[in-house]
């Protein structure tokens, strides 16, 4: 989805009218995305050994600020923020920001577009300069009043879910590397995230280590569920949802109005199904553009 105006939805039509308690989908994108800013200033503030190993760097371009983890590479983890942002992107802008990837050379990189991003035909423009869409999130909502709702209404059975102490830090971190296919700097970067950057983990303990672990960030008055996953041979007995309910409550412990979750576009997910069920809503979709290599 691509630059519509506050309450408005466009797309492909997997966006449902906002929640009443809602803000306008402007201030929600902006609420979004500096959870996302909030991130890469933690990954910046890491000890420069750690920021080399991990690949960490920040290059401004002045129309946006393309934020690498080059150890990891996928585009969710090299993104460009605020292009499009504070003023309607021009071709120069776009000739910026090839020129910053073309120099700087990353592993994988994407360009998120938001509600908030202008002007309304930026992926069309993007998509005639050889981008395409490697990948679509939606951005789920549930405010204060719904969080509440769905923890005075869920009943067991479903196990409890506890939040991780230091020591389980690694374990946690561990545990959501490997069961989203990922490197071992991911670990790191996880375990630097739940030890020195203010995240906090949780997880559902099982014999033998974790059934399913999850983030939580908050940032302000809203906050992000992030990296849940369950293991494969315990799906489907509610895992998902005690970390959901779990980090629900702390966030509302800490005073959070807002609640944020992103998934994978489509119906098809049943991650998604199950905070739908607990009143989470989707507001809008945000398709991500990378370049296309040659041959490709």
């Amino acid at each position: 989805m691509n630059g519509p105006t506050a309450g408005e939805a466009r797309g492909n039509g997997d966006v449902q009218v906002m929640p009443p308690e809602a803000p306008s989908l402007e201030i929600l994108a902006g609420m979004r995305a500096d959870l996302y800013a909030r991130l890469g200033e933690g990954y910046g503030s890491l000890p420069p050994e750690v920021r080399t190993r991990l690949g960490i760097e920040q290059v401004d371009f002045g129309v946006g600020v393309l934020e690498l983890v080059r150890s990891l590479p996928h585009p969710a983890f090299n993104l460009v923020r605020g292009f499009g942002i504070a003023a309607p992107a021009t071709e120069a802008d776009l000739d910026a920001l090839l020129v910053t990837v073309e120099q700087a050379r990353p592993p994988a990189w994407g360009l998120p577009l938001d509600p908030r991003t202008r002007p309304a035909d930026l992926a069309a423009r993007l998509e005639a300069r050889g981008l395409r869409e490697v990948f679509r999130e939606v951005a789920l909502y549930a405010p204060a009043p719904v969080a509440r709702r769905a923890l005075e209404t869920s009943t067991p059975p479903f196990p409890k879910a506890v939040q991780a102490d230091p020591d389980q830090a690694g374990e946690v971190a561990s545990f959501i590397s490997e069961h989203f296919g990922m490197p071992p700097e991911m670990t790191e970067l996880v375990h630097f995230g739940l030890s020195q950057l203010g995240w906090l983990g949780y997880l559902v303990p099982g014999e033998g280590g974790p059934i399913s672990a999850g983030l939580l960030m908050v940032g302000g008055p809203a906050a992000l569920l992030n990296s849940s996953v369950t293991r494969p041979d315990r799906r489907g007995q509610g895992g998902q949802t005690a970390l959901i309910l779990r980090r629900l409550r702390e966030g509302l412990a800490r005073g959070c109005e807002h609640f944020f979750v992103d998934v994978e576009a489509g119906p098809d997910n049943p991650s998604r199904r199950n905070l739908e069920r607990l009143g989470f809503r989707p507001v809008f979709e945000v398709p991500v553009y990378t370049g296309v290599e040659p041959g490709a």
